[in-house]
């Protein structure tokens, strides 16, 4: 399969990706790591719920399912703050792509 579990972190100015090969990983497994960008001030990710309300972390109280956006901000020494927000599929297959 092509999936993964993958996890984003900040560490010590690292923008790190982090990824396990299956996407329900053992307790014990350790992920591979990946430095993506460097020289990074801040990160900080949204997620805009069914309701169409920014959350700060998912998943969102009260079970919401998966979220419908996506919302990343990079802060970078010389760009300011860059913002990337991702809409996600909604699960609809008469929407997918054929």
């Amino acid at each position: 399969g092509t999936l993964q579990r993958v996890d984003w972190q900040l560490e010590q100015g690292q923008l790190v990706r982090r990824f396990w090969p299956q996407p329900d990983r053992d307790a014990d497994s350790v992920p591979a790591r990946q430095v993506v960008l460097e020289r990074v001030d801040g990160l900080q990710w949204r997620f805009l719920d069914s309701r169409n309300r920014w959350q700060l972390q998912w998943p969102a109280a009260g079970g919401d399912g998966l979220p419908r956006a996506l919302e990343l901000q990079l802060s970078l020494p010389g760009y300011g703050v860059i913002t990337r927000v991702l809409r996600l599929p909604d699960g609809n297959p008469a929407l997918a792509p054929a």
